[in-house]
């Protein structure tokens, strides 16, 4: 009897030892170092990616190696649901990834005043830059602005670079979650205002996004407003997805964007109503 017990002690902790490993694939292989997650090795797909950004929460260095991961997936791939739901989750990971949840809550004082009821319906522009210049030292610390080139070029067309003015594939526009979006947007910003060496409190003195000097304007030539590059200008990657999200909230017409206290703000922020 002590003879069975033992083997079978020994079977499962063989079987303990191989799940173990068979589980870790997804490190690089690095005894006597501090182990790093290699994408090459982590199998992910549309079916799966959700599992994946639950083990992502609370761990930026995962969040990194799986929007790498999908960056390189999505590069290709034509536009269709599935590669709409991976970007998507790329999304999610690359703020993840930028630490910007984290920094939404040690200035919870401020979301708070976005996130007022009474705001709901008109959306605190002050609010919303007050966050952001709060935001921004922390931001760079974190080593955001990485995070966001990879956002940007995660949510880029398929196999190609965004048109002018920028706007996104039909699968991902139709479906993008509406506080993503605002967390995106309020990333790329900071992103883009590290780019140009500007502060967040350049916003004060902005009537629309071409006075806040990061190389975008409004423009209207089409009898629609868009956002889209200054004349003249190569805008970064970062600017021009920035502007391809502000062109998704200004020609939305289901009401979700508007009913997002984030996206609402953001929206009188940047001046976009289009009557005005």
């Amino acid at each position: 009897m002590t003879r069975k017990i033992i083997c079978l002690t020994g079977i499962f902790l063989l079987l303990s030892i191989f799940i173990f490993v068979a589980c870790d694939s997804f490190y690089s292989n690095s005894w006597g170092t501090a182990r790093k997650y290699d994408p090459a090795n982590i199998d992910l797909n549309a079916d799966n990616v959700d599992s994946w950004i639950e083990l992502a929460i609370g761990n930026p260095e995962l969040a990194k190696a799986l929007t790498e991961k999908i960056k390189g997936m999505v590069k290709n791939m034509p536009d269709s649901a599935e590669r709409a739901k991976l970007q998507a989750a790329g999304v999610t990971l690359a703020i993840e990834a930028s630490g910007l949840g984290t920094t939404l809550l040690s200035n919870m004082d401020k979301l708070s005043d976005i996130l007022d009821e009474e705001n709901n319906n008109t959306g605190d522009s002050d609010a919303i830059v007050q966050l952001l210049d709060s935001m921004q030292g922390d931001f760079k610390s974190a080593g955001g602005s990485a995070a966001a080139n990879d956002l940007a070029q995660i949510v880029k067309p398929a196999g190609k670079d965004f048109d002018t003015p920028p706007e996104f594939d039909q699968s991902y526009a139709k479906d993008a979650n509406a506080s993503d979006v605002g967390q995106a947007i309020m990333m790329l910003t900071l992103a883009v205002l590290e780019q140009e060496g500007k502060d967040a409190n350049v916003f004060n003195d902005a009537s629309d996004i071409e006075g806040l000097g990061i190389g975008l304007e409004i423009t209207d030539d089409s009898g629609e407003r868009k956002v889209g590059n200054q004349s003249g200008t190569d805008s970064s990657d970062e600017a021009k997805a920035l502007a391809a999200y502000l062109n998704l909230i200004m020609s939305d017409t289901t009401g979700k964007y508007d009913k997002n206290p984030v996206t609402s703000s953001i929206k009188n922020a940047f001046n976009l109503d289009q009557d005005d």
